[in-house]
Parts: C-alpha cells; structure tokens; sequence
C-alpha cells in the first residue's frame, strides 16, 4: 500500500508514524511511575533482534509453552495500552507468568555485559510495581483511597486539586498541562510542559 503513495504522500505516512511513536512515549510518564523502566526493559530484550524461540532456549529456568503465552500476552498489552494500565478504564493489569519465569524468559534476549547491567537495573526499578495489587495501585485515581497518578504527587488529595485548579485558572493555566507536588512544608509546586526551561519566581497564594 505504501507504495501506491505519491512521494508526499509517503513523506506524510513516514513523519506522522515517526512522530506518533515518539510522541506516544509521553504516556507512559502520564500513566504509571513504573512503565518507563518496563518500557525500557521491554525495548532492551525485544530491540536486540534474538527470536522469541532462542530466547526461551536461552533462559535460565524451564519454560512451558503456556509461559511464553503469557509472557507476550503481558507485553503486548503494555504496548497496546502505552503503560501498565488499561487506556479505557484505568484498571491495572499484572503478568500471569511467575515473577523469576518472567525474568529469565526476558534475560534471554540480553547480548552483552552492558545490556545485562541494564536489564538489573530496569528490572530492579519496575518488578515489584508491575506485579503488585495493593488496593490503591490497582486503579488509577486521585487519592490514597481511589489509585494512583502521576500528575499529582502520591500525597495529595481532591482538596488539593481543586485548591490547585482555581489558583491555576486565577493565572490564566490550564491545570492539564501541569503536575503538582506537595512538599513536606505544604508548599506547592508546579511544574508546567513547556520548551521553556526557565523557572517562575514563587507565587504566594
């Protein structure tokens, strides 16, 4: 199909599918704090061109065919979703494979020392998050009683999201283009997306 385009027809479909890609990773910033380090661990194992056959062959432990089943079932879901969560309904979902299968399944696609340091420290930094289903990380919300968010830090209530709107708004922000955070001192802090880099002077409410 591709080649039936016009040559700026292709340029098009070529830019808008590049931009897209990169464009998507911003959702996993705006879903959970451990899709980042899955994702990276997924593009490390995945990127480095061993077949999911060698990669079983190579893991350390046993693998059924069922593992391998659900090993990928949970990695395209997580692609398809751009995080660990589901896009519609917010819900969290976790692997079926055991936790070590999983692991050694993914160790498999690991070709040099560099990549293996990589592969801890993704590992490390995302394993215990992505299978865990504690009450407030089984949903995404706003709240220790109703999930977890990455737009607020983990300390903040509604009362500081309406408190934050109406200040926002009062300055002429929009609050979907912010994070906010709660220091121990109660003082907020805002941090808008911009390409700008330079901070605001503190606003006093």
């Amino acid at each position: 199909a591709f080649q039936l385009l016009g040559p700026q027809e292709q340029k098009y479909a070529y830019y808008i599918g590049k931009a897209s890609w990169e464009g998507a990773k911003i959702c996993l910033l705006q879903c959970s704090p451990e899709s980042v380090p899955i994702f990276c661990l997924f593009q490390l194992c995945f990127g480095s061109g061993i077949s999911v056959e060698k990669m079983k062959a190579r893991a350390t432990v046993i693998l059924m065919d069922q593992d391998i089943k659900d090993a990928l079932m949970y990695v395209a879901s997580f692609y398809g979703n751009m995080g660990n969560y589901k896009s519609f309904g917010d819900t969290k979902f976790v692997p079926q494979i055991e936790s070590s299968k999983f692991k050694a399944f993914l160790s498999g696609g690991i070709r040099s020392e560099d990549q293996k340091t990589k592969f801890e420290t993704y590992w490390t930094a995302c394993s215990d998050r992505m299978y865990s289903l504690e009450p407030r990380q089984r949903q995404l919300g706003l709240g220790k009683e109703h999930g977890v968010t990455t737009y607020f830090s983990a300390n903040c209530e509604e009362a500081d999201s309406q408190l934050s709107t109406q200040f926002l708004n009062s300055q002429g922000l929009s609050p979907y283009n912010t994070r906010l955070f709660k220091t121990a001192d109660k003082t907020y802090v805002v941090k808008v997306a911009s390409s700008d880099k330079k901070k605001s002077d503190p606003i006093e409410m």
